[in-house]
């Protein structure tokens, strides 16, 4: 009998011990979730300029538009054709590469290609814009105008820093003259059309700054921009100075 309890007792502590093991295996989930939240406004800080493709230095010249926007034309240098003898023969002209300095540093000159900057900064999901120049005053000096001058643009090349690539448009979705040519309106004096000079189609791309640049400094720059005067004009002795304007637009 004795051996019979002792049987019954190891048998009952042996279930008592099994027992316990699925009620420690019983782990337990609880979750919260939480969001976070961050809100964009419009920005519009006013832009600087640099070297074109670059992130700086910040020049001197050519000056910021004052028209500061989110979608604008930052700046565009001035076409130089230097100092030239009058002459009774047509004649072609080409521009001087660029030249200017940095803001801060040193004077040491900076030369560079003509350029046109531009931005597109809107905080909107598409960005298809388009940019136009077009030739508002003809080469003049007080009453004397260089009628019938033409003023070639060629080599066009769209460019940005290296940090934007992404937002870049590709080749299909964007068209760039290849070459433009300005003149006045018919009578030699009022503003002529609009030339297009590029389009982008790419609804996603586009965002960031660019420039426009006639040839490559070091290439073709130097061919880049040219003046076609015609024969038998007469010319004061003095400045002659155009008016070109840049516009860029979202509308289509």
């Amino acid at each position: 009998m004795k051996k019979c309890r002792s049987i019954q007792a190891c048998t009952c502590a042996l279930l008592f011990s099994a027992g316990v093991l699925p009620l420690a295996a019983q782990a337990q989930e609880n979750s919260y979730d939480t969001e976070g939240v961050i809100t964009y406004e419009q920005g519009n800080k006013p832009p600087i300029v640099t070297p074109p493709g670059t992130e700086g230095p910040e020049i001197k010249e050519p000056d910021v538009n004052p028209e500061v926007s989110p979608l604008m034309i930052i700046a565009a240098t001035p076409i130089d054709f230097g100092q030239q003898e009058n002459t009774t023969t047509a004649q072609t002209y080409y521009a001087k590469d660029f030249e200017t300095t940095a803001k801060t540093g040193n004077d040491d000159k900076l030369t560079m290609e003509n350029f046109v900057k531009f931005r597109d900064i809107r905080a909107t999901d598409s960005r298809e814009y388009k940019i136009y120049v077009q030739m508002t005053k003809q080469f003049t000096k007080d009453t004397s105008i260089l009628k019938g001058a033409e003023l070639n643009y060629s080599n066009l090349r769209l460019l940005t820093t290296s940090s934007n690539q992404d937002n870049m448009p590709a080749l299909e979705d964007r068209t760039l003259a290849s070459t433009i040519k300005l003149t006045p309106g018919v009578d030699g004096t009022s503003a002529g059309d609009p030339q297009l000079v590029y389009e982008n189609n790419s609804v996603e791309k586009g965002f960031g700054i660019y420039d426009i640049t006639f040839g490559e400094y070091g290439n073709n720059s130097k061919d880049s921009v040219k003046l076609n005067v015609p024969a038998n004009l007469p010319i004061l002795k003095g400045q002659y100075v155009s008016e070109m304007t840049w516009s860029i637009t979202d509308t289509f």
